[in-house]
């Protein structure tokens, strides 16, 4: 017959298995995915993609798109882009998302391009100083 020593052991075993998938699943998170294009609908590639207040990130692949697994529902997602303004998004029940960004064109305004070259001074029409 079985003593309460052996059996007990067991017992623990079999519900920390039969509840294991259930607790991994709380503590995984939420995945997203979702595609991210401009205002015309072209794919954006390389926007970063963050969840707010964490070092939990990701950047939109070649097609626009991206996958990033988030803490809850509560958490908010922030996308941003070189040229584009940032956006900040709740996750809430969404699990696939489709987001447009617009463009900033104050940034544009702010843009100088400096060229450094070589040049014989024969070749030169301006004077240089």
């Amino acid at each position: 017959m079985l003593k309460f020593k052996q059996i007990f052991p067991l017992c623990v075993l079999m519900l920390f298995t039969a509840f294991a998938p259930l607790l991994a699943e709380s503590h995984q998170g939420i995945r997203v995915t979702g595609t991210i294009t401009d205002n015309s609908g072209v794919t954006l590639p390389g926007v970063n993609v963050m969840v707010k207040g964490t070092t939990i990130g990701t950047t939109a692949d070649m097609n626009g798109e991206f996958a990033i697994t988030v803490p809850d529902e509560n958490s908010v997602l922030q996308f941003s882009f070189v040229g584009f303004q940032p956006k900040e998004m709740i996750v809430g029940n969404r699990r696939i998302i489709a987001l447009s960004m617009d463009e900033d064109t104050a940034m544009f305004e702010e843009v100088v391009v400096v060229a450094f070259g070589r040049q014989k001074r024969q070749n030169t029409v301006a004077s240089i100083a």
